[in-house]
């Protein structure tokens, strides 16, 4: 049975805690990102933005996140993100 996945995902090769090399799965074809988790996460990112794909719901905070904060791009339907702080005296 052929499994669907929300593509463009991020494929690690090695162990949980000793990863050796991040690849970007795109259109089913496979594509290293290098040692970098950074590296993989930045290129994840890009890639969604470069065809205009929409990000897995699951990690649609992390990518708000990362669109706001690290990125800084603007785009008309992003999630407002807010922080509150309370303070009591």
């Amino acid at each position: 049975m052929k499994q669907n996945r929300t593509q463009p995902y991020m494929l690690i090769l090695g162990s949980e805690r000793d990863p050796k090399e991040y690849f970007i799965v795109i259109d089913n074809e496979t594509v290293s990102s290098g040692p970098s988790a950074t590296n993989a996460v930045d290129t994840l990112f890009k890639l969604h933005w470069v065809f205009n794909l929409q990000f897995c719901p699951q990690l649609q905070h992390l990518w708000d996140y990362l669109d706001h904060f690290v990125y800084k791009i603007s785009k008309k339907n992003s999630v407002s993100i807010t922080f509150k702080s309370e303070y009591h005296n």
